[in-house]
């Protein structure tokens, strides 16, 4: 399903503040995925790679690109984009997890793919120094981690050269149900409260249905836009579900618990998701859109090696 925005918005938004501002509360959501970065990879197959095949598909990379891959984890999409631009293109996959950027280093060498380089680093001080270098932008499942979406994605597209293509996948709203709310329920079978709302609640609001992200292409002055809905369930036996809430922020509703209270909320998670089919909903959204018009902070069109 495809859904379009009814008529473009004017305006847009200086890309600057966001670059300089981002570096606290991005490091705080992304901590957990440093952190827990063993139990993020033991979900790979399960999740990270398809959810990253479809992104890396849907930005339709051509031969001789050069792409940005933002928030790439662990190279779930920067792998398939490398493999799809050849040998005459680029991939550079940013985040700011040093053992996910390592180990999709590695994936690449194993690749065999020359032509890709992991960088750990803040995606959106990676892309405002880096104005109209690339032909397409992608960013999978990371949007809505960083602060302020609309400024966000406005940095990223200065990043693009002038008709370059913007693809973003995020979540849909109910996304990881009912594996969420299984451990939330489980959390307060324990007796604990529930955790503080996470810094970054705001951008997944602003991110999980498909007129609000239209509404962020409008506001970082991109146009073309549309939204592509793909509904789809994934299998999540009992190890995988756990590693999923181990190694990425849904790791929030296991803090404060002691081992044998995490025990519990672990077989509670099993028995859960065994009624459930091992079933998750992992309907996401790609938003594409393009960069047609100038940003003032721009530089003239070049690439930087």
């Amino acid at each position: 399903m495809t859904i379009r925005p009814a008529k473009p918005r004017p305006g847009g938004l200086d890309p600057g503040p966001a670059a300089q501002s981002a570096a606290t509360p991005l490091r705080a959501a992304m901590r957990a995925f440093d952190d827990g970065a063993q139990d993020f990879l033991r979900a790979n197959a399960a999740v990270w790679d398809v959810v990253g095949r479809q992104a890396a598909v849907a930005a339709a990379p051509a031969l001789g690109d050069w792409v940005l891959d933002a928030c790439c984890g662990a190279g779930a999409s920067a792998l398939p984009l490398a493999r799809a631009v050849g040998p005459a293109g680029r991939v550079d996959a940013v985040d700011l997890s040093p053992r996910l950027t390592r180990h999709g280093q590695r994936a690449a060498r194993r690749a065999g793919l020359g032509r890709i380089a992991f960088h750990a680093a803040d995606v959106l001080a990676w892309a405002a120094a880096r104005a109209s270098t690339y032909d397409a932008a992608v960013c999978t499942l990371g949007l809505m981690f960083l602060p302020e979406p609309a400024e966000a994605l406005t940095v990223l597209a200065s990043a693009l050269r002038p008709g370059g293509r913007i693809a973003v996948t995020t979540w849909a709203a109910g996304a990881m149900q009912p594996l969420a709310g299984i451990l939330w329920r489980a959390r307060l079978d324990c007796g604990l409260a529930p955790p503080p709302v996470p810094p970054f609640a705001a951008a997944v609001a602003a991110t999980e249905e498909p007129g609000r992200l239209l509404n962020l292409a409008a506001r970082a002055r991109l146009d073309r836009a549309r939204v592509d809905v793909h509904h789809q369930k994934l299998a999540l036996p009992g190890p995988v579900g756990w590693a999923l809430s181990r190694g990425t922020v849904l790791n929030s509703l296991l803090a404060g618990l002691n081992p044998g209270q995490e025990d519990r909320v672990r077989r509670l998670l099993d028995e859960g998701m065994t009624q459930n089919g091992n079933l998750v909903d992992a309907t996401t959204l790609t938003l594409h859109a393009r960069r047609t018009r100038p940003f003032e902070h721009a530089a003239a069109p070049g690439r930087t090696p």
